[in-house]
C-alpha cells in the first residue's frame, strides 16, 4: 500500500487540534489499512483460491467486515468510518501529481479514486434506502449505483464462506498473532500516542485471533519504514508492518478531505451518514476542559 510524494501544491499545517472529525479519520484508516493488511495474512496463511485481484479482495474483505460488524465497538458506524476511508483515498488521488499518475495505471492496487467509489458502493449496497443520498452527493456515480446491492451481497456471502471453512471451533489457541509497537519517530507521534491508547488495536487483532485457528505464529508489527508510507504483509517473515510514516500522513489527507466534508454538507442523508466528519454547524465554544485535545 505504499503511497507516493502529495503535490505540492497542496498546502497543509502541522498545526492542528484533535477534534471529533480528525480523530475519526485517522482512527478509520488505521483500522481499514490493518483490516486489509490482515486479510493478506489470511489468504496467504490459509492458502484462499481468489479469483482476481488479492488485492481487491484485501478490499473487500475489511470493507465488508467493518459493514457486518467484525471491529470492536468504538463510538463510529461502520459507515462513517468507511466514509472517511473513502475521503482518504479521494484525497490521495487529488493529492497526486500528475505526471505520477500514470504509474499507478500498472499498480496491482485499484487507483485510489476506484478504491474511494467501491468503499461508496459498498456502503449504499449495504442498505440502498438509507444511503441513497450518496449518489446525489456525487460520492458515487449513478452507473455503479446499479450493481452496487450485489456486490456487496457478494462479499458478505464470500466472508460466510471464509467462516465457515476456516473459522475455529473447539481447538484452544494454540498459535499467536503478536503486536508490536517500535519506537515512534514522526511529527505527530503524541497525536498518533493519544489514537492508540484509545482504540486498542490490539483489541481487533486479538478477535482475529481468537476466531480463526492460524496455522503458524505471525506478528503485527506498527514501526518506521525510512521515510515510507507503507503497509504490507511479509509472507517469508509472516509480519504485517503499518508504518508510522503512513498514519502520520493521515494528518495532511485530512487537512485535503475537508474539502469534501465542505461538499458534502449541502446533502442532509450524507450529513448524517458522516457526522461528525460531516460536522456542517460553527464550533461551539468550550470551555479548555472539554475541548478537543491539543498537539
Amino acid at each position: 500500500m505504499e503511497l507516493g510524494t502529495p503535490n505540492p501544491e497542496f498546502k497543509v499545517t502541522s498545526e492542528y487540534k484533535m477534534d471529533s472529525g480528525l480523530e475519526l479519520f485517522v482512527h478509520a484508516n488505521i483500522q481499514f489499512t490493518l483490516l486489509h493488511e490482515m486479510s493478506h495474512l489470511f489468504f496467504d496463511q490459509f492458502d484462499v483460491p481468489l479469483l482476481g485481484s488479492e488485492e481487491d479482495a484485501a478490499d473487500r474483505a475489511a470493507i465488508a467486515a467493518i459493514l457486518n460488524g467484525g471491529t470492536p465497538e468504538d463510538g463510529f458506524t461502520a459507515e462513517q468510518k468507511l466514509l472517511a476511508v473513502a475521503a482518504n483515498w479521494h484525497a490521495e488521488w487529488d493529492s497526486l501529481p500528475e505526471n505520477q499518475r500514470s504509474l499507478s495505471y500498472s499498480d496491482g492496487h485499484a487507483q485510489e479514486i476506484q478504491r474511494a467509489h467501491t468503499i461508496a458502493c459498498f456502503v449504499y449496497g449495504s442498505d440502498p434506502e438509507r444511503y441513497d443520498g450518496l449518489i446525489y452527493a456525487r460520492v458515487m456515480p449513478f452507473k455503479r449505483m446499479i450493481e452496487c446491492e450485489m456486490e456487496y451481497e457478494q462479499a458478505v456471502k464470500s466472508l460466510g464462506w471464509l467462516e465457515r471453512h476456516y473459522r475455529r471451533t473447539d481447538q484452544p489457541i494454540s498459535t499467536r498473532i503478536h503486536v508490536i509497537y517500535d519506537e515512534m519517530k514522526v511529527p505527530r507521534r503524541t497525536a498518533i500516542q493519544y489514537i492508540f491508547n484509545k482504540y486498542q488495536y490490539e483489541d481487533l487483532v486479538g478477535r482475529i485471533e481468537s476466531t480463526y485457528l492460524l496455522p503458524r505464529n505471525v506478528k503485527v508489527v506498527f514501526g518506521m519504514c525510512r521515510g515510507r508510507a507503507n503497509a504490507a504483509w511479509d509472507s517469508i517473515k509472516k509480519r504485517v508492518t503499518v508504518c508510522y510514516e503512513l498514519i502520520d500522513r493521515l494528518f495532511d489527507m485530512y487537512e485535503i478531505a475537508k474539502t469534501y466534508r465542505a461538499n458534502g454538507c449541502k446533502y442532509s442523508d450524507l450529513r448524517r451518514a458522516m457526522k461528525p466528519f460531516y460536522e456542517c454547524a460553527p464550533p461551539k465554544k468550550e470551555a479548555a476542559s472539554s475541548a478537543g485535545s491539543s498537539f
